[in-house]
């Protein structure tokens, strides 16, 4: 069927045309569609052409956007790198103060006020034993105030208080050997002089003994054997001079902390005050 449209198309001729100067041009219907085919070709060649470099071009921009975008997205990655994101703004610091806590007041002692003095021997001695029984009790508080305590009785004490001051003594929660040899002090002073001794009593150097034995000096000590010498009557009293005799470390284990020098002066002491305390129990 191809090989007869062929023929068909080679064997049409055109009337001839004149071109020029008497020159006389034969065309077929075979040429017309040579010269129409290749200007069709001609043109899908062009436009082929035009395409591939619209594409080539296309693709170039392409990959140089592509770049750029590539570029651009890249420096602000990396410009954002170290940008932190936006915090609220720091709240100011606040301290916070402690507590204000008022500091105890200092404790203080009343102070003695007295209308009368030695002018008026009698109403003075009530003011002083009225007052002295004011503040006896504040013994117990410490060492301090206890120190305090008898300094005041020392100038306004007496004898029949002796036995008030040594409660809170002896119930001091901490036991100092100030506080011991200062009151073994207050009872010599306000006994020696005493004329009769049936109104002094041995028993607060008996509870010095028991509750102030581990913090006792050797003055205390003296003072206390003094003390018994002067007015010890009774078997107990010869009890307690004997057990310093030799110090007898069972009936007064404190004495073991001595060295033998204290030891000895303590024995004599006690030897001379059993002579005379055993003469006073035994006179009957």
């Amino acid at each position: 069927m191809q090989v007869q449209k062929n023929s068909f198309i080679n064997n049409f001729k055109l009337p001839e045309q004149k071109v020029g100067s008497g020159q006389t041009f034969t065309a077929t219907t075979s040429d017309r569609f040579e010269s129409s085919n290749k200007k069709d070709n001609a043109t899908k060649y062009v436009s082929i052409g035009l395409g591939l470099a619209a594409i080539a071009v296309a693709l170039v921009k392409h990959k140089q956007i592509g770049g750029f975008l590539s570029k651009l997205f890249t420096q602000k990655v990396k410009s954002g790198e170290n940008i932190k994101p936006p915090t609220e703004p720091p709240k100011p610091h606040i301290v916070e103060k402690p507590p204000v806590v008022q500091p105890k007041p200092k404790f203080e002692l009343p102070k003695p006020e007295f209308k009368f003095n030695e002018t008026n021997p009698v109403e003075y001695a009530k003011e002083k034993e009225a007052y002295m029984k004011n503040i006896i009790c504040y013994a117990d508080k410490d060492e301090k105030t206890a120190l305090e305590v008898m300094e005041h009785f020392d100038k306004y004490g007496s004898n029949d208080l002796l036995a008030n001051l040594l409660t809170p003594v002896l119930c001091m929660e901490k036991k100092t050997g100030k506080v011991a040899d200062k009151y073994l002090k207050l009872y010599d002073k306000f006994t020696k002089d005493e004329a009769n001794l049936e109104s002094i009593s041995t028993a607060p150097l008996i509870a010095m003994n028991q509750y102030y034995g581990d913090v006792l000096s050797k003055d205390s000590i003296s003072l206390i054997i003094k003390g018994i010498n002067n007015a010890g009557d009774s078997p107990r009293d010869l009890l307690d001079i004997r057990g310093f005799i030799k110090g007898d470390q069972y009936y007064h284990p404190f004495l073991e902390k001595f060295n033998q020098a204290d030891l000895d002066e303590i024995d004599k002491l006690a030897k001379e005050a059993e002579e005379i305390v055993r003469k006073r129990v035994y006179s009957d």
